[in-house]
């Protein structure tokens, strides 16, 4: 959202949206005819302090989209994939696997890019009628080059489509993520604890 936005975004919302607002202050608020942010922004610094002390000063400021907080991006990844809404029912089985294909390399760029590696490619079917069925295989070693991805599209293809069905909708999905850098470390580091305690 952009900035001259966050106004106007903010205003319409229960004031227990905003972050350090608790159900405490919700219902202290509420008893002062504060019910959304756009209450609370017509409050006057003074009268926050007041009321509230230091905090008051934190609604003051937050009630009008400020908040100088670091972004601090926590969310852990945990898939990487893509699917595709035919415009017509899709019946040929071979441009069905070569379009998985094509997504496979998509999927493994993505991948690639984040220097994630997953240990489950999942494919995904949607039928005429709606149904949708999903087909998964898991390994022990991390999967992130479009080889690997593609190499398991075939059977996933068979155990989630009938060879005589049509489909409306594939999908492509890697998850079980883990950063392959740091794989890669805890990998080294097992080699050289192994080389330490077995010394050949």
């Amino acid at each position: 959202m952009p900035p001259e936005r966050g106004l106007a975004f903010l205003a319409p919302l229960p004031v227990g949206k905003l972050h350090g607002v608790g159900p405490a202050t919700v219902k202290k608020l509420s008893a002062m005819g504060v019910e959304t942010v756009l209450d609370l922004r017509n409050l006057s610094l003074e009268f926050l302090v007041t009321h509230f002390g230091k905090s008051g000063g934190w609604f003051y400021d937050v009630a009008r989209a400020i908040d100088e907080r670091p972004v601090q991006p926590s969310r852990q990844r945990k898939s990487v994939g893509t699917e595709r809404t035919f415009s017509k029912n899709l019946e040929d089985r071979s441009v069905m696997r070569t379009t998985l294909q094509e997504m496979a390399a998509q999927v493994a760029a993505r991948l690639q890019a984040l220097n994630l590696a997953g240990h489950t490619v999942n494919i995904k079917a949607r039928f005429p009628d709606f149904t949708t069925v999903t087909r998964a295989y898991t390994a022990t070693e991390g999967i992130g080059s479009v080889d690997a991805i593609a190499a398991l599209l075939p059977e996933l293809l068979d155990r989630a489509v009938p060879k005589s069905a049509s489909v409306r909708l594939l999908g492509i999905t890697v998850s079980s993520l883990v950063d392959v850098l740091e794989a890669s470390q805890v990998a080294h580091q097992l080699c050289l604890l192994d080389e330490i305690l077995n010394p050949r």
